[in-house]
């Protein structure tokens, strides 16, 4: 359970602050929109997984659609719906690399960077733990 719960906090919720952040700064109503819809589905995701122990949907919006593409088609759903996690994870990263790459960074707001700050720490510290996590799991098969 707080396998869930943890990735939720430090991948989920991060990537919704990066588009978000990067919505606000360079004035792009999709990524702030997106950005907050991933949040919501997170948000619901953790709460929801707290009471009943499951996960409702997909881990954000792009794993949605994929999921639906699946369901519409002959392809596996968990398939597809692993490609469209796997896509936000990297546009994630590329919203990342092009706010640092940029120096944007530095015009961004005290606000915005405190929650930008926020979210890579509890990003890098989570991906860290979970990938250690993942090989300790190993071990155990």
């Amino acid at each position: 359970m707080l396998y869930k719960l943890f990735d939720i906090i430090t991948i989920g919720i991060p990537f919704g602050v990066f588009k978000i952040t990067s919505g606000l700064f360079y004035e792009t109503d999709l990524l702030l929109y997106w950005g907050l819809l991933d949040i919501a589905i997170n948000s619901f995701n953790f709460i929801m997984y707290i009471f009943t122990k499951k996960k409702f949907l997909p881990t954000c919006l792009l794993a949605l659609l994929g999921q639906q593409i699946g369901k519409k088609t002959n392809i596996d759903s968990t398939l597809t719906e692993d490609t469209g996690e796997s896509f936000d994870v990297l546009f994630s990263f590329c919203i990342v690399a092009i706010v640092i790459g940029s120096g944007d960074i530095a015009r961004y707001t005290s606000e915005m960077t405190l929650f930008w700050n926020i979210s890579v720490v509890l990003n890098v510290l989570g991906a860290g733990s979970i990938r250690v996590l993942q090989s300790i799991k190993r071990y155990q098969e």
